[in-house]
C-alpha cells in the first residue's frame, strides 16, 4: 500500500468515501487512493488546469498516479479528452461544492 501524508490526500480521500458512500452505498469500504504527486489548480482558468496537468504527468514514471483538484468547470470535458487523446487513464472524477477532482495515471 501507501502512506497519505498531505492535507490535500487526506482531503481527496474523504471526499472520495463521501462519494461512493452516495452514489453506491459503500459505507463499510476502506478507500486507498494512490497518488504519487498531487496538483492544485484552483483558481485557474481554462487552459492552465490542463496544461498544469500535463506538465505534472511528465515528471511522472509510468503506473504513476496524479491527484488534481480544481474549480474549473470546462475540465470536466478537457480532462476527458486529454485522457482518450493522450492514453492517460482517468482513473476518477468527482465534483462536490463548486471543485472538480481528477486521478490520472500515466500512461
Amino acid at each position: 500500500m501507501f502512506q497519505i501524508d498531505s492535507k490535500f490526500d487526506k482531503l481527496l480521500c474523504s471526499r472520495l468515501q463521501i462519494y461512493l458512500e452516495y452514489h453506491y452505498g459503500m459505507l463499510d469500504m476502506d478507500i486507498d487512493i494512490e497518488a504519487n504527486q498531487s496538483l492544485d489548480a484552483c483558481g485557474l482558468s481554462c487552459p492552465l488546469p490542463l496544461l498544469k496537468t500535463k506538465q505534472a504527468l511528465n515528471r511522472l514514471e509510468t503506473g504513476q498516479v496524479l491527484s488534481i483538484v480544481c474549480t474549473d468547470p470546462g475540465s470536466v470535458r478537457d480532462f476527458e479528452v486529454f485522457s482518450k487523446q493522450s492514453g492517460h487513464q482517468l482513473l476518477d472524477s468527482l465534483q462536490e461544492e463548486g471543485k472538480y477532482y481528477y486521478w490520472f495515471k500515466k500512461a
